[in-house]
């Protein structure tokens, strides 16, 4: 794949996130507080995705291949990428969202690039310049701005440092699943990966669901509400922007990858200001944009020196 066309592709996969974000917390505001929502939330959203995924895979004709991956010693890491990066990230991230409020979850969530090019550095022997870590402290900090602004202090919940807790954990889960997808990736097609890992995922977290008996009662209420229908819209955002996701990192790598993913902050804040209004803009908002753009622009465009 030509590089551009790749950093194209990572780009896409951050607006499909930042969407499925603002889909998600929307759905959130409606449904309440439930303490099992978040796990019916994660659910939905991977079990949509997953759909949407095989889809695509059936019209390509693909279905059976995937299927004979999980015999490979490629899709058995895909498959522990998905329950680490899922059941186990995707939950904690919502339970984030519950606890601290979206912002503060953001905030922590956006250092899973630095774990992710840690780890890839160790374990994968991908190079990283020091433009490059450069370029992603630049983001990270701009997401922090981003997220950080406005006052939220004062509106912190009691629950704020389990939601913070859950952030981190997401943070690592999400920086470890890239790593394992990639080294994955080298026997697996991207698509027929991002696909086991949407199916796995979402299957392990609606098993959860059918195993709780109070989950199982806050997903039937949930599901009779019309709002529903925004997390069905959230999964299959989420879908194409995993299936991008990976596709990028399997190209790009792990810094670049992570690094075009991470505009979903830009685009959080783009899709918000358009939802809410312009007036919601504030100024460390509009400064952490324009530090995550220039961040990733010194990440993508260096050339190939490690």
């Amino acid at each position: 794949m030509m590089m551009r066309g790749a950093i194209g592709i990572g780009l896409l996969s951050g607006l499909l996130w930042g969407i499925n974000n603002v889909l998600v917390a929307r759905a959130g505001d409606i449904a309440g507080e439930a303490f099992f929502l978040p796990i019916v939330f994660a659910s939905c959203n991977d079990l949509c995705a997953a759909a949407t995924l095989l889809s695509i895979t059936a019209l390509r004709g693909k279905l059976w291949t995937m299927a004979s991956n999980l015999r490979s010693a490629g899709g058995r890491r895909v498959v522990l990428a998905a329950l680490v990066g899922g059941p186990f990230g995707q939950t904690m991230y919502f339970f984030a969202i519950a606890k601290a409020g979206a912002a503060p979850a953001l905030l922590v969530t956006a250092l899973y690039p630095i774990v992710g090019c840690l780890l890839a550095r160790f374990f994968l022997h991908q190079g990283m310049t020091r433009r490059m870590w450069g370029g992603i402290v630049l983001s990270v900090a701009g997401a922090m701005l981003v997220c950080g602004g406005g006052g939220m202090a004062a509106h912190f919940p009691e629950s704020f440092l389990w939601g913070i807790a859950c952030a981190l954990c997401a943070a690592l889960a999400w920086g470890s699943e890239i790593v394992l997808a990639i080294s994955g990736m080298k026997t697996v097609e991207p698509h027929e990966a991002v696909t086991l890992r949407e199916g796995v995922s979402g299957l392990t977290l609606a098993a959860i669901v059918l195993c709780l008996p109070e989950a199982r009662l806050a997903a039937g209420a949930f599901v009779l509400q019309s709002e529903a229908l925004l997390l069905v819209a959230a999964g299959v955002a989420g879908g194409l922007s995993y299936a991008f996701w990976y596709r990028a990192n399997n190209a790009l790598g792990c810094a670049r990858g992570t690094a075009t993913n991470a505009t979903y902050m830009i685009w959080g804040v783009v899709l918000g200001a358009l939802l809410h209004g312009i007036d919601t803009l504030t100024a460390s908002a509009v400064c952490g944009c324009a530090l995550i753009f220039i961040g990733v622009a010194v990440v993508v465009w260096q050339q190939e020196e490690a």
